[in-house]
């Protein structure tokens, strides 16, 4: 014991300095993890934000609750429309961009693994519109828009129209 009390007294500025430095990492690592959860919280605020406020974004949430007085989600991504080719070709375009934002969320689940399952579920409600509708989701995997059937197959299930090896691929 004595020998062990010698080594300390001897060597009491680097055992100080090591144990200064491991407190160090971990406090700056602590920061870190919730500095980098308020991150994840800002983007998805952010994405509910242009949801919320980007006329294309509301007009296609219109469409998809089937809020719209004349368009439907069907009458877009049918074979059997009745709407003229410009303007399919619009509303898919509108459609896109919508889809873009949650192909991105899908990204972050499953590539960058930045955000987790629930932490997307808050802006879940359009992925189950989204998988609950035949077209748009054939429409989806046809279009390099798979990660948002993937995102909704974790979060509800596979879709009905869809197989497990449809959706991946």
């Amino acid at each position: 014991m004595q020998s062990f009390l010698n080594f300390v007294s001897d060597n009491w500025e680097p055992i100080l300095a090591f144990f200064t430095a491991v407190w160090a990492v971990w406090v700056f690592f602590a920061s870190r993890q919730s500095e980098l959860a308020w991150k994840r919280t800002e983007f998805l605020f952010e994405q509910g934000q242009l949801l919320d406020t980007d006329s294309d974004m509301i007009e296609i949430g219109k469409i998809l609750e089937g809020r719209h007085p004349t368009i439907t989600v069907d009458s877009i991504f049918s074979a059997t429309s009745t709407l003229d080719a410009q303007m399919i070709n619009d509303y898919r375009q509108r459609f896109d961009k919508f889809l873009n934002l949650y192909e991105r969320l899908g990204y972050s689940v499953f590539k960058v693994k930045t955000l987790s399952r629930n932490e997307v579920d808050f802006l879940g409600w359009f992925l189950l519109k989204i998988a609950r509708n035949p077209a748009l989701t054939s429409y989806c995997l046809n279009n390099g828009f798979r990660e948002i059937i993937l995102l909704s197959k974790k979060l509800y299930g596979v879709p009905e129209n869809m197989t497990v090896h449809q959706i991946t691929g």
